[in-house]
């Protein structure tokens, strides 16, 4: 078992660990076009804006797509199909670090401002600035991760699933 010098330092294991990516995504990223894997799909003879969902099924000639919710069904014909790009997941990881380093600027700037204002000339500034700091840092942290984009790769193998 270990053992922590302060109730800080668990914490701030517990929130570097769970801020982890599971093996930089491994589990998200498809080498190939296989059912369940997710997909952008543009047809543009078929479809006005690209469609984003998993593979149901694959035949010789048509491709059985569904929805983000699993209700909407879309087969479309392989010949339709302009461009695939197969999801490689999200980088959670890196815009959680991101998201700490701007969230423990901008807190520790504002926090300093704010309490400085409040009482000028004492210590108050240092104290909102590591306050600021403290409550800034994690805050980013959580929202970078929850805001992270998906990322996109082209299809592989792409004649899989071309004309």
């Amino acid at each position: 078992m270990i053992r922590f010098r302060s109730l800080a330092a668990q914490q701030l294991l517990i929130i570097g660990v769970l801020l982890l990516p599971p093996s930089v995504a491994g589990a998200q990223r498809a080498s190939t076009l296989s059912t369940g894997v997710r997909v952008r799909v543009v047809a543009p003879a078929v479809l006005t804006a690209a469609f984003e969902g998993r593979i149901v099924a694959l035949a010789a000639d048509t491709v059985l797509l569904t929805g983000g919710n699993g209700v909407l069904g879309l087969a479309l014909a392989r010949r339709d199909v302009a461009t695939v790009a197969v999801s490689e997941g999200r980088p959670r990881g890196q815009r959680a670090i991101r998201g700490g380093a701007i969230g423990l600027v901008t807190g520790a700037v504002l926090g300093a401002y704010l309490l400085n204002k409040e009482a000028p000339g004492t210590f108050a500034g240092l104290v909102g600035l590591f306050a600021g700091g403290v409550v800034g840092a994690p805050t980013g942290a959580v929202v970078g991760a929850i805001r992270a984009p998906e990322q996109w790769g082209p299809a592989r193998p792409l004649a899989a699933f071309e004309r």
